[in-house]
């Protein structure tokens, strides 16, 4: 069994540690205020496909949140994007002044070449003056500090996935 806690909550922290849950990982979130990136041939695609491209290349064990099965349930006004076949991403609704970025993702083959750098600067210029927001869904040891370099700051709510093994 799997649970999303925001870390603060002491109560209920003791809670779910009282039951049996684990603390398994952290959980970040980070912010940007606004500003233009660098613009790139972004193109929107089915957020549908999107899903399918993180089961096929995500890495394992991801949140629920994150989880394949959990994105393929997004719609409108969720949209997805692509750069070319390098690099995608799932965004809340651009058009409004908050957008969330829910999911990055670039293939195995491609990663730690600036494919994800290039396509957080496509989205920021292709929707400027937005405060862009990343929810605390992202395990802490994804991608340390690849946010950060992007301008982003890491918030201070951050949640536990924890974990209670129903096995015998």
């Amino acid at each position: 069994m799997v649970l999303e806690v925001f870390e603060r909550n002491a109560p209920a922290l003791a809670l779910y540690r009282s039951l049996g849950f684990r603390p398994v990982r952290r959980l970040l979130g980070h912010r940007r205020q606004g500003g233009a990136g660098r613009s790139g041939p972004l193109a929107e695609m089915d957020p549908l496909s999107f899903a399918r491209l993180v089961a096929a290349e995500g890495p394992p064990d991801l949140p629920w949140m994150l989880a394949a099965e959990t994105l393929s349930a997004a719609a409108p006004p969720t949209r997805a994007y692509r750069l070319g076949d390098l690099a995608f991403a799932l965004v809340s609704d651009p058009e409004q002044p908050r957008v969330a970025l829910r999911a990055l993702l670039v293939p195995r083959t491609e990663r730690r070449r600036g494919h994800g750098t290039a396509m957080v600067e496509a989205l920021t210029a292709a929707f400027p003056d937005r405060l862009w927001l990343v929810p605390a869904i992202v395990p802490e040891e994804l991608a340390p500090g690849f946010l950060e370099r992007l301008g982003f700051e890491q918030e201070e709510l951050s949640q536990l996935d924890m974990r209670l093994s129903l096995a015998p």
